[in-house]
């Protein structure tokens, strides 16, 4: 009789856990590897702000302190170290729906340079599915312009994954040279 309910609760436990049989992630990953061969990997997550590190020129490490992935709140490079001050309200994740307008502003300090005024404006676009393979996730389609001072230095679209808080795709222009660049996310852990 113990080992029927023994097996019964080894079946309903089944059916609680994540359904991981199919390989898709599902949580919020630690780390996410893109097609342009660098990884973010996430420190800390506090609310809505997440801070994580990616790899920097002769191996050391960028760490990034942002809020919704979307808005820096800190970077520390090897030898550089910026904040950005906000004065307007930053988004909260529930805000973030197609039709969304957001334009936010502050100012970039440094320890190298003087203030800058600092402003991010942009639109919730859409839902957008994203395949990492033969896994599909939700993402909000975001196009948004940078600006320092009163110069338009990127334009910028990314996927964010609101369930994850981690961008899958980006494609960017720098405003000043006309360079596009971008990334897709190939792997989560």
């Amino acid at each position: 009789m113990i080992g029927i309910w023994l097996r019964f609760l080894v079946v309903m436990l089944a059916f609680a856990l994540p359904a991981q049989a199919d390989g898709c992630f599902s949580g919020l990953p630690k780390q996410v590897s893109f097609d342009n061969g660098k990884t973010i990997t996430v420190i800390q997550r506090h609310g809505e702000d997440v801070t994580y590190t990616t790899p920097y020129l002769g191996g050391n490490d960028v760490v990034s302190k942002t809020h919704l992935i979307l808005f820096p709140k800190q970077t520390r490079f090897p030898d550089r170290f910026l904040e950005y001050l906000w004065t307007t309200p930053l988004p909260k994740l529930a805000a973030l729906v197609p039709g969304y307008h957001f334009d936010v502003a502050g100012k970039m300090t440094s320890d190298k340079d003087p203030a800058r005024a600092y402003r991010i404006a942009g639109d919730v676009l859409a839902e957008e599915e994203v395949k990492l393979g033969k896994c599909s996730y939700t993402t909000l389609v975001i196009a948004s312009k940078t600006y320092v001072g009163d110069t338009e230095v990127v334009d910028t679209t990314i996927n964010l994954s609101p369930d994850m808080k981690v961008v899958l795709r980006s494609q960017s222009i720098d405003v000043a040279t006309g360079k596009h660049s971008g990334y897709a996310a190939v792997k989560l852990q």
